[in-house]
């Protein structure tokens, strides 16, 4: 939800902790023997936090990433780290600072997978995947005391962390118990199963946010990508975060009176396209000061049909600006992998194929960081033998290839779609 141009959240009692109770009785009504499962995990976005009473229940707002409040800290300043491209903020210190003010009698603050835990098992513990997104608030191994100390907060009112599919506690189901496994990131859980291993490779998860990761053996620095470590050795990811993905994307196709997941025909003619200069181009954690849209070359012959696509293009436009970026250091990209609910929208994955010029491979669970959580609760409790077998688990639903027919329409476009994106980082 967003409740203005600059906030992002949740309402994290009903979403963080009552719908993970109802999805979670709904998944196991679906199984014939719910008493045979051995391990749950939780996954969500990363960072978020919100204030908890001492049942671990939500005392207001789940605060997302690439909300105002988190800037809002003086702890909350631009890092120039030269593992990432763009530099991070450090949101959790401006989340925290804004709820300990907020809620300054709540038992403990708790981002959203110790907030589903709790309420399954008993446990608010999360892993390590998650608590690193929360700098400088952890350093990895322990909260900071010091640095909750410039805030008033103490490290009790912060869950627990541990390692990576670490078994923290139990659940019920049906007549038996299952182990409780610490809550990890999406971001993590999704890389882990995406299939996106060798050099060239690049997950694209099709989510509210879009995230693009390029699979390379180089370790400089590209400007403009953060470069965050692969789970395997010898590789990295390059890419990070957009704003131009669902959320986007939904909010374009609602003007046009439609949705995201109807499926329409594409525009009779490739060179009657409008296009869009997106809301927030630059990724959400690096919050702008406004959110303006603006559709350009649009006449009285564009229906719906044409102003979707020119959506769907603006998205697929932005994966080949990183691409473009990877490329100009070395770097040349060779296939995409798509996960994510969005990947199951036929017309966005092709746009993302005719936008870049290579074919998409579709995952055969969109869900992904799901299916990445359930093979972390198969591990912690034995089932699995390392992080590098999760490989295995991914599947191809379909390959969605260019359509020559489109290549050079969007070329042209894309050069108008570059010029009008320059134009608003300069503002």
């Amino acid at each position: 939800m967003i409740p203005s141009l600059h906030r992002f959240e949740h309402n994290a009692r009903r979403v963080w902790r009552d719908q993970t109770r109802t999805a979670f009785s709904f998944i196991l009504s679906q199984l014939d023997h719910p008493d045979c499962v051995s391990g749950v995990c939780v996954t969500g976005i990363v960072p978020s936090l919100t204030a908890v009473d001492a049942e671990g229940v939500p005392l207001g707002a789940g605060i997302l990433y690439g909300d105002e409040r988190g800037a809002t800290s003086h702890a909350a300043s631009f890092v120039e780290d030269p593992t990432l491209g763009l530099g991070a903020i450090q949101q959790a210190s401006g989340f925290l600072s804004y709820l300990y003010n907020t809620f300054p009698a709540a038992a403990g603050y708790w981002p959203a997978q110790a907030v589903a835990s709790y309420v399954l098992g008993g446990s608010p513990l999360i892993d390590t995947t998650v608590a690193m997104t929360m700098l400088p608030l952890q350093d990895g191994i322990n909260w900071d005391r010091a640095a909750l100390q410039t805030i008033g907060a103490l490290p009790c009112q912060l869950p627990p962390v541990a390692q990576v599919a670490t078994v923290g506690g139990e659940v019920q189901v049906g007549e038996g118990k299952a182990a409780l496994v610490a809550g990890s990131a999406d971001a993590f859980c999704e890389q882990l199963v995406s299939g996106a291993n060798l050099e060239g490779d690049v997950l694209l998860v099709a989510g509210s946010t879009m995230i693009v990761w390029i699979v390379t053996s180089k370790t400089e620095a590209v400007d403009g990508l953060w470069s965050v470590p692969h789970l395997h050795p010898g590789v990295n990811l390059l890419g990070g975060p957009s704003s131009v993905g669902g959320t986007f994307i939904e909010w374009a196709c609602s003007l046009s009176g439609s949705r995201l997941k109807d499926s329409l025909p594409l525009p009779h003619d490739p060179f009657s396209i409008p296009v869009w200069r997106p809301y927030e181009l630059r990724d959400r954690i690096r919050a702008r000061q406004s959110a303006v849209a603006e559709l350009t070359d649009l006449n009285p012959l564009h229906g719906p049909v044409a102003i979707r696509r020119a959506a769907f293009e603006a998205s697929g436009f932005v994966v080949r600006q990183y691409l473009e970026r990877a490329k100009q250091a070395g770097i040349e990209a060779k296939r995409i992998i798509a996960g994510g609910g969005g990947s199951r929208s036929k017309e966005w994955m092709q746009a993302i194929a005719d936008c870049t010029g290579l074919p998409v491979e579709v995952s055969s669970v969109a869900q992904s960081g799901a299916l990445g959580a359930a093979y972390l609760a198969r591990l912690a409790v034995g089932l699995e033998s390392s992080l590098d077998d999760a490989r295995r688990w991914h599947r191809v639903d379909r390959v969605v290839e260019p359509d020559q027919i489109w290549r050079e329409s969007v070329d042209r476009r894309y050069v108008k779609f570059v010029k009008l994106t320059k134009e608003q980082v300069d503002l």
